[in-house]
């Protein structure tokens, strides 16, 4: 595997676990990270990536959440 195909797998399993990590804080925790841009991700060589700068999050409530799930699936299924 040459590096450029190497460097491209890391960075998409980078982005699949800061979008699994965004996932459980907005599913199961409710809260939703509101500045999430490159500047507040930290990668590391052997580290997984870290979303930092917490400080706009905040906190949905359980109407919010139900039409971020709506859109969600409707993304995920392609349904209109």
């Amino acid at each position: 595997e040459t590096r450029q195909a190497l460097c491209r797998r890391r960075a998409k399993d980078d982005l699949i676990q800061i979008a699994r990590a965004m996932g459980i804080t907005l599913f199961r925790d409710r809260f939703y990270h509101s500045d999430c841009h490159p500047g507040n991700i930290i990668i590391a060589p052997d580290l997984p990536p870290a979303l930092i700068d917490w400080g706009q999050a905040t906190s949905l409530e359980p109407e919010q959440l139900r039409t971020i799930c709506h859109i969600v699936l409707l993304l995920a299924t392609r349904s209109p």
